[in-house]
Protein backbone atom coordinates (compact mmCIF):
# COMPACT_ATOMS: atom_id res chain seq x y z
CA UNK A 1 0.00 0.00 0.00
CA UNK A 2 2.87 2.38 0.58
CA UNK A 3 4.25 1.57 -2.66
CA UNK A 4 0.83 3.41 -3.87
CA UNK A 5 0.72 5.79 -1.90
CA UNK A 6 4.17 7.12 -2.96
CA UNK A 7 3.22 6.71 -6.77
CA UNK A 8 4.96 3.57 -7.51
CA UNK A 9 8.35 4.14 -5.55
CA UNK A 10 10.41 2.48 -2.83
CA UNK A 11 13.45 2.95 -1.30
CA UNK A 12 14.14 5.73 -3.88
CA UNK A 13 13.21 2.94 -6.77
CA UNK A 14 10.25 2.61 -9.20
CA UNK A 15 8.30 -0.28 -9.13
CA UNK A 16 5.47 0.39 -10.89
CA UNK A 17 5.16 2.75 -13.78
CA UNK A 18 3.58 6.24 -11.93
CA UNK A 19 1.18 6.18 -14.97
CA UNK A 20 -0.37 3.12 -13.97
CA UNK A 21 -0.62 4.12 -10.10
CA UNK A 22 -2.72 7.31 -11.08
CA UNK A 23 -4.73 5.32 -13.63
CA UNK A 24 -5.05 2.48 -11.27
CA UNK A 25 -6.59 5.59 -8.38
CA UNK A 26 -8.76 7.41 -11.40
CA UNK A 27 -12.86 6.33 -11.02
CA UNK A 28 -13.16 4.80 -14.02
CA UNK A 29 -17.22 3.02 -12.89
CA UNK A 30 -19.54 4.91 -11.26
CA UNK A 31 -21.04 2.17 -8.59
CA UNK A 32 -23.88 3.86 -7.29
CA UNK A 33 -22.57 3.14 -3.71
CA UNK A 34 -22.96 6.56 -2.04
CA UNK A 35 -20.44 8.33 -4.05
CA UNK A 36 -17.51 5.09 -4.42
CA UNK A 37 -16.22 4.90 -7.66
CA UNK A 38 -13.97 2.02 -8.88
CA UNK A 39 -10.61 2.33 -10.61
CA UNK A 40 -8.53 -0.60 -11.59
CA UNK A 41 -8.62 -3.04 -8.49
CA UNK A 42 -8.81 0.18 -5.86
CA UNK A 43 -12.45 1.37 -4.42
CA UNK A 44 -12.39 5.43 -4.72
CA UNK A 45 -14.56 6.48 -1.43
CA UNK A 46 -14.84 10.36 -1.14
CA UNK A 47 -13.55 11.53 1.92
CA UNK A 48 -17.46 12.91 2.58
CA UNK A 49 -20.38 14.00 1.52
CA UNK A 50 -19.23 17.56 0.65
CA UNK A 51 -15.23 16.75 0.02
CA UNK A 52 -14.57 15.11 -3.16
CA UNK A 53 -11.05 13.85 -2.34
CA UNK A 54 -10.75 10.05 -2.30
CA UNK A 55 -9.64 7.35 0.20
CA UNK A 56 -8.24 4.17 -1.97
CA UNK A 57 -9.77 1.14 -0.61
CA UNK A 58 -8.60 -2.18 -0.96
CA UNK A 59 -11.24 -5.65 -0.49
CA UNK A 60 -9.51 -8.28 1.22
CA UNK A 61 -11.45 -11.55 2.86
CA UNK A 62 -13.22 -11.70 5.80
CA UNK A 63 -13.37 -7.99 6.39
CA UNK A 64 -9.45 -7.67 5.63
CA UNK A 65 -8.86 -4.48 3.60
CA UNK A 66 -6.39 -1.42 2.99
CA UNK A 67 -7.42 2.18 3.08
CA UNK A 68 -5.25 4.94 1.91
CA UNK A 69 -5.75 8.42 2.67
CA UNK A 70 -3.68 10.20 -0.32
CA UNK A 71 -3.64 13.79 0.70
CA UNK A 72 -2.90 12.80 4.41
CA UNK A 73 0.33 10.55 3.25
CA UNK A 74 -1.77 7.92 5.20
CA UNK A 75 -2.28 4.30 5.43
CA UNK A 76 -4.84 1.91 7.20
CA UNK A 77 -5.31 -2.08 7.41
CA UNK A 78 -7.83 -3.80 9.10
CA UNK A 79 -6.91 -7.02 9.68
CA UNK A 80 -10.71 -8.13 10.91
CA UNK A 81 -11.84 -11.19 10.76
CA UNK A 82 -15.57 -11.68 10.01
CA UNK A 83 -16.56 -14.41 7.31
CA UNK A 84 -20.07 -13.81 8.60
CA UNK A 85 -20.83 -10.69 7.49
CA UNK A 86 -21.66 -7.58 8.66
CA UNK A 87 -18.29 -5.75 10.82
CA UNK A 88 -16.62 -2.76 9.89
CA UNK A 89 -16.72 -0.92 5.96
CA UNK A 90 -14.33 1.19 4.65
CA UNK A 91 -17.16 4.32 5.17
CA UNK A 92 -16.77 3.81 9.21
CA UNK A 93 -12.64 3.81 8.43
CA UNK A 94 -12.85 6.96 6.74
CA UNK A 95 -15.17 8.81 8.56
CA UNK A 96 -13.13 7.80 12.11
CA UNK A 97 -9.83 8.05 10.73
CA UNK A 98 -10.61 11.70 8.94
CA UNK A 99 -12.27 12.49 12.55
CA UNK A 100 -9.28 11.41 14.37
CA UNK A 101 -6.63 13.21 12.59
CA UNK A 102 -8.38 16.39 12.29
CA UNK A 103 -8.13 17.30 15.78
Amino acid sequence: MQLYLKGGMWQNRRLVNADWVEASVTPAVDTNRRGAKYGYKWWLHPYGEKDGRLAWCGSGFGGQFPVIFPDLDMVVVLTGWNILGGGVTPRIVIDRMLAAVRH
